[in-house]
């Protein structure tokens, strides 16, 4: 890339952006190396064009030999990355910001758009779909978060991925009006992240779940729709506190009965030192027609056969929920 980039300077498979400024994506591309920004203040527009990989294998992690990960950069394909290099992975990496990315499509990649230690910018407008690498180490995703904050996902659609947008250790995001849908796992895969909001998105239609919260705080997920899931709705597995679950449409999941079909599920498992989700609250959603329960709120009891009983007492406040069919303590549901 040039030294001073223009407003509309071209980009090219493999194009390292290094320099601030606004970048175009012309015509569509495929390529066997994925599209790199490891510097601030990179907008990058697609103009409506889609970016495709050759080949969605996968980067060895952890390498099959000991020392460090491979340098075959033709292996993990995403199709962007964004402040992510091989030499630098679970180092301590300096933060990049005000990153733009918009009005395009990737697909066919491991993950469409991979985040890394990215603060305060914004990626909307994106059909992150058909990213489908079946690889035993890794799922592939539209777009992958790992310990990014205060960012903005907005008007975008992950289709068809095995899952459609994740979050590892990324707080404070801003997730709005965004399409998930038909994802071969999950729609949202949340892991240890604290204070997002999630709101006036829908994740319908997914194979598991619309979206899955595991060790995860303080997050809120208000007037979103997750509909017709296989299994659930909305879930929260062990360890989350905190979270605010308000004024959702969780109708008609758990049609393909895997595990807890239901609408809104908490889940723990207590006697094997994985806490149960405690202090949240689930008020004023619509969670109706689920398949076996609309809300649960209960404890495994065992693993290899994932038996579920009802615990004690009720650790998370529920109010003025619709629903019809319950499963949890007796003092939960009002």
């Amino acid at each position: 890339m040039t030294a001073n980039a223009s407003p509309s300077t071209p980009v090219s498979c493999g194009g390292n952006l290094s320099v601030p400024g606004k970048y175009v994506l012309e015509s569509d591309l495929t390529c066997d190396k994925p599209l790199k920004i490891n510097v601030s203040g990179v907008h990058l527009d697609l103009g409506g064009h889609t970016l495709s990989c050759s080949s969605p294998e996968l980067w060895q992690f952890p390498p099959a030999s000991a020392g460090t990960p491979t340098n075959d950069l033709n292996k993990w394909i995403s199709g962007i990355e964004v402040n992510f290099r091989l030499d630098t992975f679970g180092s301590s990496v300096p933060n990049i910001s005000n990153v733009q990315i918009s009005n395009g499509s990737v697909t066919n990649c491991h993950d469409g758009i991979f985040v890394y230690h990215t603060v305060n910018s914004k990626f909307s407008h994106m059909e992150l779909s058909g990213n489908l690498s079946d690889a035993d180490c890794c799922f592939a995703r539209g777009l992958e978060l790992l310990e990014s904050h205060d960012n903005h996902i907005v008007n975008n659609e992950m289709m068809r991925n095995v899952q459609g947008l994740a979050f590892f250790y990324s707080d404070n995001n801003q997730v709005a009006g965004n399409r998930m849908a038909e994802n071969l796992d999950v729609g949202m895969y949340i892991v240890g992240s604290v204070e997002n909001t999630f709101s006036g998105n829908r994740s319908n239609d997914n194979i598991w779940s619309g979206i899955w919260l595991e060790g995860s705080d303080a997050n809120k997920i208000i007037g979103n729709e997750m509909n017709r899931n296989g299994d659930t709705g909305i879930i929260l597995v062990v360890e989350n506190s905190d979270n605010v679950i308000r004024g959702n449409q969780v109708n008609d999941n758990g049609y393909l009965d895997i595990l807890f079909p239901g609408g809104i599920v908490l889940v723990g498992a207590p006697d094997f030192g994985l806490p149960m989700p405690a202090g949240n609250t689930i008020q004023a959603n619509v969670v109706r027609g689920n398949v076996q329960y609309d809300l649960v709120e209960t404890k495994i009891l065992e693993f290899e056969t994932f038996d579920y009983v009802t615990p004690v007492a009720c650790s998370n406040l529920w109010k003025s929920n619709q629903s019809t069919v319950e499963f949890g303590p007796a003092d939960c549901f009002d």
